[in-house]
């Protein structure tokens, strides 16, 4: 299955909860009438087969307010352009007919269907992996003599070699080195569901133990690496409200069921963060 179909998948199983009062239409059962109004009036020129969704929030069903889903992301007729879904876009809040937090739930994964490696991305890893296990082979062999050389010429009076104080600010490297690892913790713990709660709270421990291990130094110090003043990131507050909301809603999971989705969306909302982050790194 890929993108697109994913995407209309999770827009059909997502959409008719997202509004109580207001209608809302999914792919293959949106009237074109409702489409042609929303182009009209916000949506743009959005072509009739890549509108995946729609929400009607006029009172004579015309189509002229609400949202549209397309494939590259969604219209809003509050907004003047696209809302791209690899922005990773939140609501804080929403008119009292949407469910907010299912609404939040569709963005994120559409956002997370968006942002992942397609299979030429992942083949492409896979031959720099190749090419870099290569290239390294050739540069220990082109350099062993070398160091062997520079080894028997070592005495004792050498001086050792300084050992970082731990106020060396941040390299790009280093930045990458622990968002890939958060990413990956994140991952594990959204890997299981209510029927594995015990790996569910095991893997989730230990995302509690990296972020305390860090104790927001680590994200702070990324915040201001991405500073640019236009664009900045909330790493640090965004792991300090996941640590504390998992703290907070963890220890009860098996006494109270509800909190398993309670912190399912929290570590959902994180994984937006992280991703932003890890594709700012990137950039730099």
């Amino acid at each position: 299955m890929g993108k697109r179909e994913k995407k209309i998948a999770v827009i059909q199983e997502y959409l008719p909860r997202c509004n109580s009062v207001y209608p809302c239409y999914v792919y293959g059962r949106i009237p074109s009438e409702l489409i042609n109004n929303a182009c009209m009036t916000y949506a743009g020129n959005v072509r009739k087969e890549d509108v995946f969704g729609l929400i009607d929030e006029t009172v004579f069903s015309s189509g002229k307010k609400g949202f549209l889903f397309a494939e590259d992301g969604f219209y809003h007729s509050d907004d003047n352009s696209i809302c791209r879904y690899d922005e990773g876009i939140n609501y804080r809040s929403l008119p009292s007919s949407y469910n907010l937090a299912a609404f939040n739930e569709l963005l994120t994964e559409l956002y997370q269907i968006e942002t992942a490696p397609t299979g030429w991305d992942i083949a492409g890893g896979l031959l720099d992996l190749a090419s870099s296990f290569l290239d390294g082979l050739n540069e220990e062999q082109d350099t062993s003599n070398e160091s062997n050389q520079s080894a028997q010429q070592l005495s004792a009076e050498s001086e050792p070699l300084a050992l970082s104080d731990g106020n060396e600010a941040l390299d790009i490297d280093d930045a990458q080195e622990y968002i890939k690892e958060v990413l990956l913790q994140v991952n594990d713990v959204l890997e299981y569901d209510e029927d594995e709660l015990d790996s569910f709270v095991e893997e989730a421990q230990s995302l509690i133990e990296l972020l305390e291990e860090s104790d927001g130094e680590i994200e702070q110090e990324i915040d201001e690496l991405l500073a640019d003043g236009e664009n900045p990131t909330q790493l640090q507050k965004a792991s300090a409200k996941c640590l504390q909301g998992l703290e907070l809603y963890l220890p009860d999971l098996e006494e109270d069921p509800d909190n398993f989705e309670t912190c399912q969306r929290i570590v959902r909302k994180y994984l937006q963060t992280i991703k932003q982050v890890r594709t700012r790194l990137k950039q730099l």
